[in-house]
């Protein structure tokens, strides 16, 4: 089970749209300072649905990097595609991260049992060792 504070943080950006490591740097550590017990890494607030998929990777390094193993992290790897999520969450998984935050699919109709179902059950079953966090976004 998850327990504790967590933070859904930004994903800082420089003016030119690249992301802002430093920055990205100096939010996780203010978390840890600041007795947080974890940060959502590339959620909806961190620009999970602008961000492409190497930057989705990159901050998501970043943040478990940053945390140096003192904040834990939860790692955004929701897509529209079941495939782009399982191989999102490879990576995070190998980055060492150990749960996920699934956004239901986007443009799909209204959620359904059904729809999570074909979506949540095979991104679960390839992780057995993960702990996933429906993020449902009702409307």
């Amino acid at each position: 089970m998850i327990r504790g504070c967590y933070t859904a943080i930004i994903t800082p950006m420089l003016a030119d749209g690249a992301i802002d490591s430093e920055g990205l740097r100096r939010l996780v550590e203010y978390q840890s300072e600041n007795h947080i017990d974890g940060i959502v890494a590339v959620g909806t607030t961190g620009e999970s649905p602008t961000l492409d998929w190497r930057e989705h990777m990159r901050v998501i390094a970043r943040t478990n990097e940053f945390s140096s193993g003192k904040t834990k992290v939860i790692a955004g790897t929701g897509a529209n595609s079941t495939e782009e999520s399982i191989h999102g969450t490879l990576e995070a998984i190998d980055l060492g991260v150990e749960t996920i935050l699934l956004v239901d699919p986007y443009y799909n109709g209204p959620s359904s049992l059904e729809i999570r179902k074909e979506y949540y059950e095979p991104i679960a079953s390839k992780f057995p060792e993960a702990k996933f966090v429906p993020y449902i976004i009702p409307g």
